[in-house]
């Protein structure tokens, strides 16, 4: 049935939620979902589906994305050559990746979350809410996407960054900044927000 639909819807939704657990690999879409795609599990999900998508905000968990897959996603985006109306991803890997190949040439910067802030609004709810630290990288037109890892900190009053999130920056900034760390910055949560 959901590949009927898939295969079979020819025009835009606004809304696409779906908690299908398999299916084929679909390459991309024959319709557009204008602002929020929301699938979990998802190990369906590929790189080029990703890339033809055009949301604003898209939310996908359990993939079986590389960071090689990530980085090609990021890199395209930053290119400017794939979702341009994009404000918002949250997605999740089955297993951990390796922030430094997941963000390889992106010249990311990784940002204090004590003194680095941003307001964000929020694609599906139109609802606020702050951005403290993150990485950040530009797409060759000047948008700024920070990306954060690690579980989903919401935050509508500016109270400043959590303990958890002070912790883990002050744990991760010297693998990120190291050259030959023995050890990796390994994470499964990606949150990626547009400005």
């Amino acid at each position: 049935m959901f590949e009927l639909f898939m295969n079979g819807l020819q025009r835009s939704v606004g809304e696409l939620i779906t908690h299908q657990k398999d299916g084929k690999g679909y390459k991309n879409l024959n319709f557009q979902v204008n602002t929020y795609f929301f699938a979990d599990p998802c190990l369906w999900f590929n790189l080029e589906f990703l890339l033809s998508m055009d949301s604003k905000g898209i939310s996908i968990h359990t993939t079986n994305f590389s960071a090689e897959d990530l980085n090609v996603f990021l890199r395209s985006w930053q290119e400017g050559k794939t979702n341009w109306n994009l404000e918002q991803v949250k997605l999740r890997t089955y297993y951990a990746r390796d922030m430094k190949e997941v963000l390889k040439g992106c010249k990311g910067e990784y940002m204090d979350p004590r003194t680095t802030k941003l307001r964000f609004c929020e694609p599906r709810s139109q609802g606020y809410q702050w951005i403290y630290g993150g990485i950040h990288i530009r797409r060759n037109d000047g948008r700024l996407a920070v990306i954060q890892t690690g579980f989903d900190d919401y935050y509508v009053e500016d109270n400043g960054a959590s303990e958890r999130e002070i912790r883990t920056y002050l744990a991760t900034r010297q693998v990120w900044e190291s050259e030959n760390s023995r050890y990796a910055w390994c994470e499964h949560w990606f949150r990626i927000y547009v400005f």
